[in-house]
């Protein structure tokens, strides 16, 4: 991590006649002040040497807050975790050849997720690609399918008409990012020799302002969209993967007071109206259970859907269905798609639970479809609390157990596999917010993410992962010293041998090639692992210590914490199979 510099480094960052000394190349402080300049707080940096002018931009820009990540895959990751949790644009700045490349993965959650990641790459001149030169590789698009936009600058800007095409372009990479459909954008400078020259000039490009406006409907569409939802008998709206949003949150709580209207929402929605409980609360309906429930009208908001059985379930036999939320894509998950509404969730719900209302009467006052959903939620959770606690130790009890620790202003980062699977059917009690790559569902940089999160969250972050995930990513770890204080990180290994996933879900739990080509064995000594970072380090492999060692690990304050959870992985299995069953 980028760390204050001494009295003796300062002097490198010196004001010369007023003006702070930082890198010759126009374009490189051109790419630091213009983003600065919409807002971009936030940089990671990755170590290099054909980036060095932009590392030193960035360093030296006023107002920017730098660390250092030096494997780009993580970095990427790192930056994007700031992103979600801070809810602003953050640069990852990254050196010429594969270190562009590295940052695909994360590049791609984004772009699904629609965080504002802006990637600096370095780059040697357009002249040298192809010509057996260092580190040198085809950059320009190299990310074009996972982003918004792609731009490639030079770095020198020596004429005034270049300076001006940077100025436009870089403008229009920071609005790109952080406009309409929020995303990733790549920025690649061609940065010729030599690479350490400075100046004392900076501050001459321009900023492009952008007014935003906000989207309403119409008087005519807020009727006619107000009134089809009155008249459906069973209205179901389900939010997936967002960011919390009290001014939805408030919308949505004004909707659910309509008899007809029931919300469902996945924990990743972060949304704390209506029922969180989807899965467990379709097993417990059963089959008869589901047909009567299903909806006359479906509204979904937000991103990727988590249940499998939800997406199952919804697929068939649902005649109208609307998607609310900005983008560029026409999203039809369910296969039922029937009116596509281009606004913000939280003033779409505003403007027609309002037109909704009628005096203190409301809509679908003669329908207990909302009333049926919050009884069928509260079974479930008692039948899974029954079922967990006659249950064997497990991963999946274990958890239960954990979230309950939690404090409620907790922030909650899981990894992908059985962990979110998991988190979905445990207690009532939930943390203050959840996050999870969900945007492509890939196990790599979630450890990374976690971190990056925890370093702008204010309050704890808490990270529970698989073994499998936290192997895949272990060199995040490295980075945990961008978490200040370091006690605000608490971590859990679910120690199961990895790949637990894959003894569960339908399709692979039979076939022959799992055992050794799927279910890949870790026997990564975490404790070991745990200890070399500079953690405390925790072990429950049975309730009993789970509550006693549980209560320390969540207690350290001075270092973060790795609580290991020690389990059988047929076990496992076993009791969330049987968990699934008993509620149906």
């Amino acid at each position: 991590m980028t760390q204050p510099p001494t009295k003796v480094e300062a002097e490198k960052f010196e004001r010369k006649n007023g003006m702070m000394i930082t890198t010759e190349k126009y374009g490189c402080r051109a790419v630091a002040g213009i983003l600065r300049g919409h807002g971009v707080r936030r940089a990671v940096l990755c170590p290099g040497s054909r980036d060095l002018p932009l590392v030193m931009a960035f360093a030296r820009e006023e107002g920017m807050k730098c660390c250092t990540v030096v494997d780009e895959r993580s970095a990427a990751f790192v930056a994007l975790g700031q992103a979600i949790v801070s809810g602003e644009a953050v640069a990852v700045v990254c050196t010429s050849g594969t270190a562009v490349l590295n940052m695909a993965p994360a590049v791609a959650e984004a772009y699904y997720r629609n965080v504002p990641l802006i990637v600096v790459s370095a780059d040697r001149p357009g002249r040298w690609i192809d010509q057996a030169d260092s580190q040198t590789l085809r950059q320009p698009g190299a990310l074009a399918n996972i982003v918004k936009r792609c731009y490639n600058i030079v770095a020198e800007g020596e004429r005034e008409d270049e300076r001006w095409y940077i100025d436009r372009i870089v403008n229009d990479a920071a609005i790109a990012a952080t406009t309409w459909k929020r995303g990733p954008v790549h920025i690649n400078v061609e940065i010729d020799e030599p690479l350490n020259g400075e100046t004392d000039v900076r501050g001459e490009y321009r900023i492009i302002r952008r007014v935003a406006t906000r989207m309403s409907l119409s008087d005519d569409d807020r009727k006619r969209l107000a009134g089809e939802m009155l008249g459906r008998g069973k209205v179901l709206v389900l939010a997936g993967n967002m960011t919390p949003n009290d001014a939805l949150n408030k919308a949505l709580m004004r909707l659910g007071e309509n008899g007809n209207v029931a919300i469902l929402t996945e924990p990743l929605a972060n949304v704390s109206a209506g029922i969180r409980n989807i899965e467990a609360t379709l097993s417990i309906l059963g089959g008869e259970g589901r047909e009567e429930m299903r909806p006359d009208m479906l509204i979904t908001i937000g991103g990727a859907i988590v249940s499998g059985l939800t997406k199952k379930w919804l697929r068939k036999g649902v005649k109208a269905h609307w998607h609310v939320g900005v983008g560029e894509e026409t999203t039809d998950t369910f296969k039922c798609l029937t009116e596509r509404i281009d606004m913000e969730p939280a003033d779409f719900f505003r403007e027609t639970a309002s037109a909704m209302r009628r005096g203190e009467i409301y809509g679908g006052e003669n329908s207990d479809y909302g009333e049926k959903w919050r009884e069928a939620s509260r079974r479930a959770y008692n039948a899974v609390e029954s079922s967990l606690e006659a249950a064997e130790w497990s991963d999946v009890k274990a958890l239960n157990e954990i979230v309950k620790m939690l404090p409620g202003d907790a922030n909650v980062q899981l990894s992908n596999g059985m962990t979110v699977r998991y988190y979905e059917w445990v207690s009532e009690r939930r943390a203050h917010r959840t996050d999870c790559n969900r945007g492509v569902s890939g196990i790599d940089g979630s450890t990374s993410t976690a971190i990056g999160a925890a370093s702008v969250s204010r309050g704890m972050t808490v990270f529970l992962t698989g073994d499998m995930s936290a192997q895949y990513d272990i060199g995040a770890l490295a980075s945990m010293r961008l978490v200040e204080p370091a006690g605000r990180f608490k971590m859990v290994v679910f120690a199961n041998g990895g790949g637990n996933i894959f003894k569960y879900i339908k399709n692979t739990r039979n076939t022959a090639e799992t055992p050794e080509f799927l279910y890949n064995r870790v026997d990564t000594d975490w404790k070991g692992v745990g200890e070399a970072y500079g953690m405390a380090v925790y072990e429950a492999a049975d309730m009993t210590s789970l509550k006693e060692q549980g209560g320390e690990w969540m207690r350290e304050s001075e270092r973060s914490a790795l609580l290991i959870v020690r389990s059988d992985a047929e076990v496992n299995a076993r009791v969330m199979m049987n968990l699934v069953k008993s509620n149906k």
